[in-house]
């Protein structure tokens, strides 16, 4: 069973402190692979200690960190600034290139509407896969993915960087929600988005359901169960 990703206390700390950011935000990045592995020697020698160094790029202050992380654990040891991680074992993996990966990864919802027009504009439309950002039944955060839909160039707008289901879609999506609701699967809380077949490209969708209330809203009553 592989193990989910938590932040110890020092790196919470650094994270508030330095980036101003959550543990919430870096663990979701780090779920959703928004970050470009970096080689190094950031290990003792030990296969059950091996520690990776992941390059991200943190919006909201315009910067590079490092998250250093033991991979067998899943847990998150510390977060470099792009400084301290240039004199550090992964200073070989910082190149304007992987910075450039990480910053298109980061931010792939905001750029990737234009490569999902391309595509639909290229291929008389697009199969996408409709996903729901939600929390499972033990409040876990989680991503399910909910029905594979064909898109066109008329529902994908690049403007606002979003994608809107025709009445159909949406209708298939609120019945297999539904579903997942009936089944304990997942929680009333949640955003819908879509993202390409075999690939990590994403897009938000405009809709919404009913009998979802908002991530927000699920953080909200989460907290009374803590």
């Amino acid at each position: 069973m592989v193990n989910k990703t938590n932040v110890n206390s020092h790196s919470i700390l650094r994270l508030k402190e330095r980036f101003s950011i959550t543990d919430k935000w870096l663990i979701e990045e780090i779920e959703n692979g928004n970050f470009v592995w970096l080689a190094g020697t950031g290990h003792n020698k030990s296969k059950e200690k091996v520690r990776h160094g992941y390059l991200l790029y943190i919006p909201e202050v315009d910067e590079y960190g490092v998250v250093v992380i033991d991979n067998r654990s899943r847990t998150v040891l510390t977060i470099l600034t792009e400084e301290m991680a240039k004199h550090s074992s992964w200073s070989g993996g910082i190149t304007e290139a992987s910075k450039l990966r990480a910053k298109e990864l980061s931010l792939s919802i905001v750029q990737e509407s234009n490569f999902f027009l391309e595509k639909s504009q290229s291929n008389g439309g697009i199969i996408v896969v409709v996903c729901v950002k939600t929390y499972s039944s033990d409040w876990y955060p989680t991503t399910l993915s909910v029905i594979k839909v064909k898109i066109f160039e008329s529902q994908i707008d690049t403007n606002n960087n979003i994608c809107t289901l025709n009445s159909q879609q949406i209708e298939d999506v609120r019945s297999e929600i539904n579903n997942k609701l009936i089944s304990n699967e997942m929680l009333a809380y949640g955003e819908l988005f879509i993202k390409m077949t075999n690939s990590k490209k994403y897009m938000a969708v405009v809709n919404t359901i009913n009998s979802l209330s908002t991530l927000e809203m699920g953080e909200r009553a989460r907290r009374w169960f803590e």
